[in-house]
This record gives C-alpha cells, structure tokens and sequence, in this order.
C-alpha cells in the first residue's frame, strides 16, 4: 500500500507480512498438545517435547519469514554453495571416521585407498614418543628412535593435535622435503660416528707407527646447528632427541677415553671401526621413513616417468619433474647477479610445492620452492648459508620446458666427462677462497680481476681494472669499512650473502648465536691452538673440505695499486 506524502519525493511503502500458517495445522499442533499434557504416562512425548518443539520450529520459521523473506536468489545462491559444502561435509565426514580407525598391530602407518590418505599409529606410546632402542649390534639402548608420525605430520603442514589422515597428494608435494630429513639423518649419522671414534693420524715422521687419539664429543649448540635437528625444531620431539643424543654421545665419548686407541686389541682386530660398535657409538633412525618413502614410489608410478623423462628428453614438468630434477643432495651451477657469468656451485638442500587457492577464481596456483647452500666467508671462518629460489608454475602447465632453460642446471660429474672438468674446477677455486677467505692474506691480482669500490658497497663499478696490482684480501675488514663481496642487488643470492654477513657481525657484539654452520677446515687453518680438537691430525673424517666446491667466487680487499677497497 503507498500512503501520500507530505513532501512530492517521498513514498512511503509498508510490506505486507505474510500470511499466517493453516489454521487448522495450528489447530491440529495445538490439540494434540493438550492431549498430550492431559495424558499420564511420564514419557518424554507425553509432556509434549517434540510437539512443543514443531510449534516453536514453525513460530520461528514464521517470523522469519517476516522479518527478512526468502526470495529465489538466496535459494539459488544456497544450491550453487551446495555441492562444495555437501563435498566438504562428506570429507570431514570421512576423516574423521578414517581417523578413528586402528592401524594394525605391529604397523607405524597403512594407505586408506578409500580417502586416499596415510592413517597413522598415535595410539601406542612407542610410535609417538622418542625412545632409546638397541643397535644393530646387540647393544642395548644404544640407537636413538625418532618416531615417524609427529614428523609427517609437520612436514606435511598438518596439526598433529588433530589426527587427521595425510593426504598422499600432499604427501607428494612435500616428499622433498622429507627425502631431506632421511639424507640428513644420514649425515648426521656419519657426522656423530667421525666426532666420536678415536681419529686417526698419519704416520709419524719420526717412526713407521700410526700415531692415535682419544675421540671427541658434540655440543648441543653444534648439534643443534645440524640440518636434522633444524627440521625437528617444529615437530615436538626436538628436546628429547636432543637430550638423547648428547647423553649417548657423552657415554661413548668416556668409553672411548678409557681404552679408545688405536692398538689396544678390540675382539681380532684392532680398529675398532670394523668392530660390532664396541663404543656403542649412537645412530639416529626415523623409524619407518624409509618404507614410508618406498610406499610414496608405489603409489605414484608419476614419479618415476618423470626421472625417465628428464634423462631422456632433458626436458621437466612443472609437477611432479621438479621435485624429481631438483632432490635433495643434487649437485647445481648458477650464475648469481654481476659476477660476469662466473659460476656457483650449490647444493640442493629440500624442495616442495605450494599451493594457494585463488577465491575470485576458484583456481590453485602452485609454485616450486627449491632451497640451495653454499659456503661463504664471514671474516674469520667459513659458514654455510641457505638461499631459496621460487619457480612459479609454467605457462603452459601441460608442457615439458627444457632443462637448459631452468636458472639452475644440475651436473652430473660421473655420466658427464665435462661436468666432472667443471666440478674439479670449481673445487680448485674453493680451496683457494678457503685458505684466503679468512683473515688477511697479501696477494697480486690479474689485469681484468679487480673491481673497485667508490662511495660504498652499493655503488659498484661498471667495468674492472685494465692493470695489474697488489692487494689485501681482508673480507672482514672490508665489512666494517660497509664493503660486502657481492655485485648483484635483486639475487637471492646475494642477499643471503649480506644478511649472513650482518648476522655473524651482530652475533659477535650481542652474543647471540648465529642460524648457520661453521666449515670445519682444519687444512686451512693458519694456526691452532695447543691441544686444541683440531689438532687431532690435518685429515679428519668430519672435514668439510670436499665442499669446498660451492664457495661464494668474490672476495673484497684493499688495492695498493688503485688505493681503493674493491671486489675480486
């Protein structure tokens, strides 16, 4: 109904409500509602629960309909959102019925075809929680157990407190990632037997006997720098596993003290390597991640057609070629910004995908995260670093893009008689940064070889010296004059390398400790002191030098020639 107005340009409207229900259905409710109050069984019905409750549903959906209406577009809008939500409905439906299913006795995991996904043992106490477990050998609470489960769950971006199923897809996108944490296992396997068995010294030059040495220990502040530990720092088994492994270690550090040398006659045979562990030197094991590996190959023949794809048409997919191209241990060449097409060796450390959902589109974007070390000096040692380079999804998802084309090339020194030149090559020059990279060191440059510096850091030159001449090669003191040794300015690269060299600087002045490795090089060490754990022989087996191959190629120093700090 539209009432006049006072005023021409306004209209009043009043809507007119709708009508009421039946009349006789509110007869009919409310009769057998009084039936019901008058009826004396004590039941729940019989007070009129359930008919109160159809009155008071119909009451509300009346006033509702008063209040806001229901039109077709808000129905139509409600059934377009229906198949996503009857769709995700269904799925949590599944998991969470999926996840109240048992696994079977004596099994970490077992694939559900049905959903699609790896349920987990979180029920018994040994598949959950960190333990000590005998070694190959016999002895007892020697091995270290890391269990398998809080370790998928986090490495697959799950909530352990949830207990979901992993997805395998997502198990998939992530299996860089846990590809790493078996390899670093392994280094940290061999890293603790190097540290904690008697080292073993050359010859003596005054006598044809093999000189021998107590073995050493691990700090927890070294041990807590090791990849595997950086990668359980988030799965909640971090500070038990820690603890484990210095309190084994320490107990096999005093049992190599007591009788730990070379001679001492251990079963038939007198080093004590080839022994049944007479040390009871530890191992760290992720129980069950090798076969939980295995199972990820069964299920997705995709991965490997795509490693037959690469070394047959030198040509990758987006997913899963990548993951596959780029695993973690690979050998790379790069070429970071300004370096006049100088290569990097690095090292691929883990690799996964990432997915985001566009809302407006309703489309998945991925995009292939690879994360890449190398070594770099800070002043006074040499540090690895890690950088990450992103790769977003190709254009045409459904073509193979050559691999010569990707910014990382992987080299393969034992196929390939040319990448193994290179590789020696490059190994070559990183002897010679480490034993120039630290501290400082009076040498002569070749023409073409000496950039140099005017105004600072940033301002580099655009060409180098024609000449010849004498520098200080003094990469520390270069940084406190602002100089850093790099050239680039959008490169990940180079960026790792100045944020790297302002952690090490901050943590010498506040103390706090710095988020990277040193290098252990103790053929390159100038002079060690007394005693000191380096000392024990110039091979040790934990040496880091046969990484020498992916040291960062500029240094800075000071021209005597051209007086001016500059980059070489």
């Amino acid at each position: 109904n539209i009432l006049s107005s006072p005023y021409p340009s306004i209209v009043i409207t009043h809507i007119m409500p709708l009508p009421p229900p039946p009349a006789n259905l509110l007869a009919q409710i409310q009769s057998k509602k009084n039936v019901s109050k008058n009826d004396n069984n004590g039941s729940e019905t019989s007070k009129g629960g359930i008919n109160s409750a159809m009155l008071a549903a119909i009451e509300k959906r009346h006033f509702k309909g008063i209040a806001g209406g229901s039109n077709d577009r808000s129905l139509a809008r409600n059934n377009a959102r229906g198949n996503n939500e009857k769709k995700d409905a269904n799925n949590a439906t599944t998991a969470s019925d999926a996840s109240t299913n048992s696994v079977p006795p004596g099994k970490l995991f077992v694939y559900n075809d049905r959903i699609e996904s790896f349920q987990f043992d979180l029920v018994s106490s040994q598949s959950i929680h960190a333990r000590l477990m005998s070694d190959a050998h016999g002895n007892p609470e020697t091995d270290v157990i890391v269990p398998l489960a809080p370790c998928i769950y986090r490495m697959a971006d799950y909530t352990y407190t949830k207990k979901e199923p992993v997805l395998l897809s997502r198990c998939v996108n992530k299996l860089g990632v846990l590809r790493c944490l078996e390899r670093e296992c392994d280094r940290l396997n061999n890293l603790l037997e190097a540290r904690l068995l008697p080292q073993k010294r050359q010859p003596d030059s005054s006598s044809n006997t093999m000189g021998g040495g107590a073995g050493g220990t691990i700090e927890e502040t070294e041990l807590g720098k090791t990849r595997f530990m950086e990668l359980l720092s988030n799965c909640g088994v971090y500070q038990k596993i820690s603890e484990l492994i210095i309190s084994r270690c320490n107990d096999a550090s005093d049992r190599v003290a007591k009788n730990g040398k070379y001679g001492s006659g251990h079963n038939d045979d007198d080093d004590p390597i080839k022994n049944e562990n007479p040390y009871r030197i530890p191992r760290v094991r992720v129980e069950g991640l090798s076969n939980f590996l295995s199972t990820i190959e069964e299920l997705v023949p995709a991965l490997a057609a795509a490693r037959a794809e690469i070394e047959n048409t030198q040509t990758v997919s987006f997913h899963p070629g990548l993951g596959e191209l780029f695993s973690p241990g690979s050998k790379l060449i790069c070429h970071p910004e300004g370096m006049e097409g100088t290569p990097l060796g690095v090292s691929c450390v883990q690799s996964w995908y990432d997915e985001e959902l566009n809302r407006a589109t309703n489309k998945v974007k991925r995009r292939f995260i690879l994360v890449v070390e190398f070594v770099v000096s800070v002043g006074i040692e040499l540090v690895f670093v890690a950088a990450s380079e992103v790769y977003p999804e190709f254009h045409d998802a459904g073509r193979n893009v050559p691999v010569r084309d990707l910014n990382h090339r992987r080299i393969d020194p034992h196929a390939n008689a040319e990448d193994g030149t290179l590789l020696r090559k490059l190994q070559d020059r990183g002897e010679f940064y480490a034993s120039v990279g630290t501290d400082n060191h009076y040498l002569e440059y070749h023409p073409n070889a000496f950039f140099p510096i005017i105004g600072g850091w940033g301002n580099n030159a655009a060409r180098p010296l024609s000449k010849s001449g004498r520098v200080m090669v003094d990469v520390r003191r270069g940084h406190l004059e602002g100089h850093v040794p790099i050239r680039g300015s959008s490169d990940g690269m180079s960026d790792t390398v100045k944020e790297a060299m302002k952690l090490f600087d901050q943590s010498k002045r506040t103390g706090v400790a710095v988020p990277f490795r040193t290098a252990i090089l103790p053929e390159f060490c100038r002079a060690l002191p007394k005693g000191s754990s380096l000392q024990v022989g110039m091979h040790r087996s934990d040496s880091d030098r046969h990484h020498l191959w992916m040291s960062w190629p500029m240094l800075t120093g000071f021209s005597f020639t051209a007086r001016c700090w500059g980059k070489l």
